[in-house]
Parts: structure tokens; C-alpha cells; sequence
């Protein structure tokens, strides 16, 4: 979503120097209005930070903000790990039908009667490792597509200006999740170890990764990627629109920021419940990964018609709800952390 909102923010600038006194009057209005928690993503925080001469202030600016996403994950790591149990442990060899989780609360305690406490953070540390990787290429990756595939002039071919961008953004998500894609099948592996001390199943995250390349070779890191990359491209899509809907008509001039972050959690919402039974179907397949030829699902298909004979639609919407907790706490967390005031 941040993303996004750097794309619209640029457009926006782009047209209000079609005209010189549109253009005035613009600026002025933007000079008087509060800052929008849309104006000043993360990732343009980090960029600024990047181009900062100040040797001091650069690496202050990295290790702080490395360190708010780093510990907004890991205060988000137990809920990530019982939601991630919920939507696979009907297909889970180690959960039998009696033992299945009747919620968010039953999973809960039942990880910490059998597995202790500290296991909430299982795969966190993949997650850890993923945040530097992730946010380098939040900053480096994005300039690059723009400017190889962003050519329109937004003033003159208007329309494809916008499917420009639009494909940017996609070229963008796509180099995102091929590179980082491997790290998720490791973080979904190591999270649905369900073992206790010498019963689990894998050592750690290396033992995982050394596991599935044994067993499956290199295309095991990427069990269950066309199911990821569908429901990218959709989510994606939707956010594109949404984002460039509510900038024509508007509804982002607002001061109120509280009204700006009720927008983002509505395209939030509405967008984890389009792409939500691709996440199922994919933790699902990648939770195969690493076991040869002993495997329940040939592919997402096959993997989706079983799902819906045995659990019918609901099995795709396993653990929805706190998925939608877990998306508003996360953008609160970051608020707070960034120091972005929404009330």
C-alpha cells in the first residue's frame, strides 16, 4: 500500500503543474492542510534517509527505522503463527480431526500447554532477515521500473500514463516476491512445527532450508508461487484502482486524518477478503515443501478441489478474522512507531 501511495502522490504533483494557477492555488491549499498518513509512507522516510549526506543521520535514520519494522513484526509474530496454524491444520499430518483448533483462543492455549510460550515466535527470525532485504529493495527497486517502463508524458497521454504505472507497480511486486518468496515458504515451515524440544521436526530455519533442498530441490522454495503471484495481481489490481478512484474524486484532501486511515483499512479489508483464498491455498502448498513425493496436493488446483469437497468455502476463509485484526494492529503499530498521529 505505501507503494501505491508514492505512485498517486507523484501523479498527483505531475498534473498540478498543468496549470500555472491551478497550480498555485494547490500548493497553497497543501501548505495550509495537516500532513495525510498517505503523503509520507515509510518507504519514502527510508528513501530520504538513503539520500542524506549526513553520515551520522543516515545510519541513525537505517537502524531506526530497521528497528521499528523489526519490532513491529515480532509483536506481531504469535498472532501471524496461530493464524497460520488455523489455515493449514486440516491438511497438517502432525493435527488429527480431535486435536483440530476450535479458534483463535483454543490455539492459543493449547501452544502454550504443548510447545511453551517462546514457540509463538517460531519463523520470526525469517521474518527478521527478511526485513533489511526487504525494505533495500522498497527503496532501489521502484526508481528502476519507473523509469524503464513509466514513459508517458501524464499531461499529454493521460490514460497511458496511468497503465504505466500500473504495470510498474506490478513489475515491482513481482521482483519482490521472486526474491523474497523463498524466505515465506521457510517462515510457513518452520511456523506449523508443532514438535516439542526433540520431537520437532526441523532444528531451526537452516535445518528447514537444508531439508527442503535434500528433499525437493530448489523448486521446493517455491511451493504454491503461482497462487502467491495470482492473488498479487489481483490485490494489486484493486489497490491500483481504489487508490486512483478515491484520488480523482477527492476523498483523500481531507484534514481529517482519522477519515484518511478509515479509507486505508477499508482497502485493506476489502483486499485481504478478494486475495484471501489464495493465501490459504498457498500456505497450504507450501507446507508440503520438503517432503519428496509423500504429497497431499498435486498442484493449487488440486489443492483448492479438495479444499472445497472436504470443508467446502468456508476452509478458504481459515483464521479471516484474525487475519483482519492482525492487518489493523499492524498499521497501527507502524503509526505508532513511525510516530504518524491518526485520531
Amino acid at each position: 500500500m505505501g507503494i501505491l501511495a508514492v505512485v498517486v502522490n507523484q501523479q498527483q504533483k505531475n498534473m498540478a503543474g498543468g496549470d500555472e494557477d491551478k497550480g498555485k492555488n494547490q500548493e497553497a491549499k497543501q501548505s495550509q492542510r495537516k500532513p495525510s498518513i498517505f503523503d509520507t509512507p515509510p518507504a519514502m522516510k527510508f528513501s530520504q534517509v538513503i539520500s542524506s549526506d549526513n553520515k551520522r543521520d543516515f545510519a541513525m535514520g537505517i537502524l531506526a527505522h530497521l528497528g521499528t519494522q523489526s519490532l513491529s513484526v515480532t509483536i506481531q509474530a504469535p498472532l501471524e503463527r496461530i493464524k497460520i496454524l488455523l489455515q493449514v491444520q486440516h491438511v497438517h499430518k502432525g493435527i488429527h480431526a480431535k486435536e483440530r483448533f476450535k479458534g483463535t483462543i483454543n490455539c492459543a492455549s493449547k501452544i502454550i500447554k504443548n510447545q511453551g510460550i517462546i514457540s509463538f515466535f517460531r519463523g520470526n527470525q525469517v521474518e527478521l532477515v527478511k526485513v533489511p532485504i526487504h525494505e533495500y529493495l522498497h527503496v532501489m527497486i521502484p526508481p528502476i521500473f519507473k523509469k524503464v517502463i513509466v514513459t508517458a508524458d501524464i499531461k499529454k497521454e493521460r490514460k497511458r500514463y496511468f497503465f504505466e504505472a500500473w504495470l510498474s507497480g506490478l513489475a515491482e511486486t513481482a521482483t519482490y516476491l521472486i526474491l523474497l518468496y523463498p524466505l515465506d515458504v521457510l517462515r510457513v515451515r518452520v511456523a506449523t512445527d508443532i514438535g516439542y524440544k526433540r520431537q520437532r521436526e526441523y532444528r531451526g530455519s537452516l535445518d528447514c532450508f537444508r531439508t527442503i533442498l535434500r528433499n525437493d530441490g530448489f523448486q521446493g522454495l517455491f511451493s504454491g508461487f503461482s497462487c502467491q503471484a495470482s492473488g498479487m495481481l489481483l490485490q494489486r489490481s484493486f489497490s491500483y484502482a481504489f487508490f486512483t478512484t478515491a484520488k480523482a474524486a477527492g476523498l483523500f484532501e481531507t484534514d481529517r486524518l482519522t477519515l484518511q486511515f478509515a479509507l486505508a483499512m477499508f482497502l485493506s479489508f476489502a483486499s485481504e477478503a478478494l486475495t484471501y483464498p489464495f493465501a490459504v491455498i498457498m500456505k497450504r502448498m507450501m507446507l508440503q515443501a520438503g517432503h519428496g513425493t509423500g504429497r497431499l496436493f498435486k498442484n493449487p488446483i488440486d489443492c483448492l478441489k479438495m479444499t472445497l469437497q472436504r470443508e467446502g468455502p468456508r476452509g478458504l476463509y481459515r483464521g479471516y478474522l484474525l487475519s483482519v485484526f492482525i492487518t489493523f494492529n499492524r498499521f497501527l503499530v507502524t503509526s505508532v512507531l513511525e510516530g504518524t498521529s491518526i485520531l
